[in-house]
């Protein structure tokens, strides 16, 4: 707690956080603020993926075309369709995934565009998360802000998740599953050594599982450096026998 105090008072008005356990503890530091989400944002699409899947609007199955046209001047930040040859067929499922899993930021455009940005922002509003919004989509000719949320509502969506009260529990059940399986362990999770999750040589380890979706930009905007890093991690530890 004396290294949290400290880095606080280094950073009090950059730094925000919210933490909670399932039995409503909680601690937070400016967690009403609202800010950069970057690649976090990406959590709330995959949400209203599984919601159009659910009203029968979308289907998983649907085929997404990935074109060189998708990419903005050869590259597009994160991911691994920029590396790719245009003219691949997805799946929609798979362009979700790979959306969260690598945080591939070409599948985030191709999902804003299938799924319209006007649905997806009725959804954080339905869900009760007035500070959260997707802004437009990955551009990084213009290193635009493509959302904006704060720490409290964006742990928020983790808890809810856990609780399966993201719309239903067949929806949340679909998007903790993608979020358990993404890669990166570079923030609140650094260090955790793979056997210390699921289950390793036959026997429970010591967390059950880890879901989490990270964020980051560092640009320059109007001749001033960004510096934007997020996370959050969602940890499920075995009950004790």
């Amino acid at each position: 707690m004396k290294k949290i105090q400290e880095v606080i008072q280094e950073h009090s008005d950059q730094l925000s956080f919210y933490v909670s356990d399932t039995n409503g503890s909680v601690a937070e530091h400016n967690s009403d603020t609202v800010r950069e989400t970057a690649s976090c944002i990406k959590v709330f699409i995959l949400i209203e993926f599984y919601n159009q899947v659910n009203k029968g609007a979308k289907s998983k199955n649907d085929k997404l075309l990935f074109s060189d046209s998708e990419k903005v001047d050869g590259s597009l930040g994160s991911g691994i369709l920029k590396s790719l040859d245009g003219g691949i067929e997805l799946t929609a499922n798979n362009v979700a995934k790979l959306m969260i899993i690598s945080s591939d930021n070409i599948a985030t455009n191709m999902m804003i565009d299938y799924l319209g940005i006007d649905n997806i922002n009725q959804t954080i509003k339905d869900l009760g998360f007035s500070n959260t919004k997707l802004l437009c989509k990955l551009d990084f000719s213009k290193i635009c802000n493509i959302g904006s949320s704060t720490a409290k509502e964006y742990g928020q969506v983790f808890q809810r998740l856990l609780k399966k009260d993201i719309i239903n529990e067949t929806i949340s059940n679909q998007a903790l599953e993608v979020l358990k399986l993404c890669q990166g362990r570079a923030m609140i999770n650094k260090g955790i050594p793979p056997a210390d999750v699921g289950v390793y040589k036959n026997a429970p380890s010591k967390i059950k599982y880890i879901a989490s979706k990270s964020g980051g930009v560092s640009a320059e905007r109007d001749n001033i450096h960004v510096n934007v890093r997020n996370d959050v991690e969602l940890s499920q530890q075995f009950m004790a026998i």
